[in-house]
Parts: structure tokens; C-alpha cells; sequence
């Protein structure tokens, strides 16, 4: 009977060692009538030089124990077997998938680095860069359109959205603003307004423009109409006279003049008696002084408004 003692290897060599040493234990033990003396069963070796039953299965339970020790290597309890490691991936489509690619990727026993044609053969050219994920080169998926310069830089750069006071990027709203604009909104000319068209006016004399506000001063309307209005509630006098009125003057030039001292007061209007009641007269009156002096081509009765 010989029984090999448990070495290195895969798990399927190790489980067939163990099974051989156990049907050579089988094969070699003692019948029930038979006893230790009978050497042809020992292999002509001294029965007391054989380990015990208990001693042997301890021994092998020890050496059971090393092998699985070995092979889940400090695995936590819920992955120590080869049952709880296939549920796990059968659950977990996503690591499986993991596993078997990072196994088509392996190399082989009789591979070297340099002979694993991973990648294409532009791959880390200058004009097809390749970057590391989790340690494994990957070819970008474009090409540059010529040389990378030896000091270029790939970053990965983080634009925000502009500012009044900050350059960067256009956003949403920004673009919404700029599409409800119409072409060439800025490019309007302000037509001059009409009776019928809205538009731009000049400001003209005897207006006051204060920082864009149009207003009429008293010295505006005292230079627009030629003297002072004034300043206070004014009363309309009414002055009545007869054709033979002091007022009348000597006939001169066809005119007789009629003089209403009237300091401070301005002509309105003449009126001439016509029966009950009154007609306006067309006549010329110039203020000089303190008189109203009034031309006309006849004497009449009738009254002066003047205020």
C-alpha cells in the first residue's frame, strides 16, 4: 500500500491524490478476521510501525483542510466554494461578462506583452493617441488630423456659462433670447413724424431740453409771445365811448386816431354800436407807452375790451 503525500497543483490533481490515498487505505486495511500480525496485508512491515485509524483520518482531514485553505486563499464565507462563486455569477450577468472578457484578454503561458496584437496598428501613433483604463492601453476611437506636438496636453476641460464679467459658454436661456431676436433688429432708422406717423421731432426754439426733458419756462412763453404775461388773475375792462368822444382825434392822413390811456393794459378788441347790439371792428392799435392809440377811417360809438 502506498499512500502519496498531498503537494501543489491544480484543484482537480489535488482531489485525485486524495482520492487515490483513501482506495489505497481501502485496499490495504485489515479484514475482520484478519489481525495486524498477518504481514502479507501489511506489505511485510511491522504493523507497529503503521499509524492508527484515528491518527490516519486526522491526518488526512489536516491535509483536506490545507488544500481548501489554499485554494479559497482568505475568501469571505459567502464565496469559499466553487457552488457559492458559480451562483454569484450566474446572478451577476455584469461581473461574468467582466470575467470572461478579462479572460479572452489574458495572455497565454507561451505569450509576451509585445506579441499581443490587442491593439491596431496606428495605436499610439501621433495621430491615434492611446490612453490607460484600469491599467489596459485602449486605442481612442478617432484619429487626429495630423501630429500631436510633443508637449500637447490632454485635459479634460470644464467650461461654465458665461457671465457679464466671465467668459465661457452660451447658456439656454441666452440662446432662447438671442432666437426671439429678429434679423436686423438694430438696424432701424427713426422716420420723421407726421400728422399720420409716429416718429422723431426736433426740438425747436423757445423750449427748454433739461438732460432729455422737454419744458416751458415763463421765459420761454414771455420771448415766444413778445412781452410778460402776467404773473397773476388779470380783469377784462370794458371802456365804452361816443363818435364825439374826447378819445377821437384830428382826421390825419385818412385815419382818425383814438387814444385809450391804458398803462400796463393790452388791446383785445373794438366794438362798434350797431343799434342793440355790437359788431367787431377791424382796426389797427398799437400799444406805445402807457396809450392804446387805435387808427380808424370814421368816428363811432361803441366799446374797448383791453386786459
Amino acid at each position: 500500500m502506498t499512500v502519496e503525500k498531498i503537494g501543489t497543483g491544480t484543484q482537480r490533481e489535488r482531489d485525485a491524490a486524495i482520492n487515490a490515498n483513501f482506495k489505497a487505505l481501502d485496499t490495504g486495511k485489515l479484514g475482520k478476521t484478519e489481525t495486524a500480525a498477518d504481514s502479507s496485508k501489511l506489505g511485510g512491515v511491522a504493523a507497529a510501525n503503521y499509524a492508527t485509524t484515528t491518527a490516519m483520518n486526522s491526518a488526512i482531514e489536516a491535509a483536506k483542510t490545507a488544500v481548501k485553505d489554499e485554494l479559497i486563499d482568505g475568501a469571505p464565507a459567502t464565496y469559499d466554494t466553487l457552488k457559492e462563486i458559480a451562483d454569484y455569477i450566474a446572478e451577476d450577468k455584469t461581473g461574468a461578462a467582466a470575467m470572461n472578457e478579462a479572460i479572452a484578454n489574458k495572455l497565454g503561458k507561451t505569450e509576451t506583452a509585445a506579441a499581443a496584437a490587442k491593439l491596431t496598428t496606428s495605436a499610439g501613433s501621433a495621430t491615434q493617441p492611446v490612453f490607460f483604463s484600469n491599467g489596459v492601453p485602449v486605442a481612442t476611437t478617432y484619429s487626429l488630423g495630423k501630429s500631436v506636438p510633443a508637449n500637447a496636453l490632454f485635459t479634460d476641460t470644464t467650461y461654465s456659462v458665461a457671465t457679464t464679467t466671465a467668459n465661457g459658454l452660451m447658456a439656454s436661456a441666452d440662446k432662447t433670447k438671442l432666437d426671439g431676436i429678429a434679423a436686423g433688429a438694430n438696424n432701424y432708422t427713426l422716420p420723421t413724424a407726421t400728422a399720420s406717423v409716429l416718429g422723431g421731432v426736433k426740438v425747436g426754439s423757445n423750449i427748454t431740453n433739461t438732460a432729455g426733458t422737454i419744458s416751458l419756462t415763463k421765459a420761454n412763453v414771455t420771448t415766444a409771445l413778445g412781452y410778460t404775461p402776467p404773473s397773476s388773475a388779470t380783469t377784462v375792462t370794458k371802456t365804452e365811448f361816443t363818435a364825439s368822444s374826447a378819445n377821437w382825434g384830428t382826421l390825419s392822413d385818412g385815419y382818425y386816431p383814438f387814444t385809450l390811456a391804458a398803462s400796463g393794459k393790452h388791446f383785445l378788441g373794438m366794438y362798434r354800436t350797431n343799434g342793440s347790439t355790437y359788431e367787431s371792428v377791424m382796426v389797427d392799435a398799437v400799444e406805445s407807452d402807457s396809450n392804446i392809440i387805435i387808427q380808424s377811417t370814421e368816428k363811432f360809438a361803441g366799446f374797448i375790451l383791453t386786459i
